[in-house]
């Protein structure tokens, strides 16, 4: 199954970005280039990747250990 995580933009309006409403995101990269950031489907419904200051998680079906 994959990971669930939806987050809520807490930034200035953008094109293709609306400040409070949830997004779908489809990774938190690793990745050491990028680390951190986030893969997000926008108002353009298209993915891509956003730096994590803007968005705060409002739900991650990621177990808790």
């Amino acid at each position: 199954m994959d990971r669930i995580i939806k987050v809520r933009y807490i930034g200035e309006e953008q094109v293709d970005l609306r400040p409070g409403k949830i997004y779908d995101c489809l990774e938190i990269v690793k990745d050491k280039d990028i680390e951190g950031h986030m893969r997000i489907v926008d108002e353009s419904g298209e993915d891509y990747y956003y730096s994590p200051e803007n968005f705060e998680i409002v739900f991650d079906d990621l177990p808790k250990s």
